[in-house]
């Protein structure tokens, strides 16, 4: 009962499964435990279009993402992340539904770092989530990149600048 309510709640859908849920009142923490599975197929993540191969696992991958907080209990999602082989013998690593751009959070843990970045300065930020300054700044700066990839201007014909002088008798 425990293992469907908190797959409703984390959006979790097949072939992924909550397998365990593991809380410790004491280190206000609960550890969540995700599965595939058996016998499931995954696309093949550098494949394009409709005509994207469907693969078994080939092997698997320990992962740990830290999630938003359960309460004032910290969560952590823990999964084993299938790799396929590709008919051409390379090995790719499945992406998760949950994972976010920045390696160990998951995609609404940095939606919630990136929200707080807006209201207050990184360290404040830092300091809230016991996330330290630099990966707060790896979030912000991958989503940075990404959104610039998306600019186009190629239709700008003029720019217009304005010069601030502030040494005194600068022109």
């Amino acid at each position: 009962m425990q293992s469907e309510l908190f797959q409703q709640a984390l959006h979790i859908n097949a072939p992924w499964l909550v397998k365990s849920i593991d809380f410790n009142a004491e280190k206000k923490r609960l550890d969540i435990y995700i599965d595939f599975k058996p016998g499931s197929t995954f696309v093949d993540p550098s494949a394009s279009g409709d005509g994207a191969k469907m693969y078994t696992a080939y092997d698997t991958v320990k992962k740990t993402w830290q999630h938003l907080n359960f309460f004032e209990y910290e969560c952590h999602l823990h999964a084993r992340v299938p790799r396929i082989k590709r008919d051409d013998g390379k090995v790719r690593l499945i992406p998760t539904p949950w994972e976010g751009k920045v390696a160990g959070f998951t995609l609404l843990f940095e939606a919630l770092l990136i929200q707080l970045c807006k209201a207050m300065p990184v360290h404040n930020v830092s300091q809230l989530t016991g996330v330290s300054d630099h990966k707060v700044w790896r979030v912000l700066d991958s989503y940075i990149d990404l959104a610039k990839k998306g600019e186009n201007y190629s239709d700008i014909s003029t720019i217009g600048m304005d010069e601030t002088s502030i040494a005194k008798g600068h022109e």
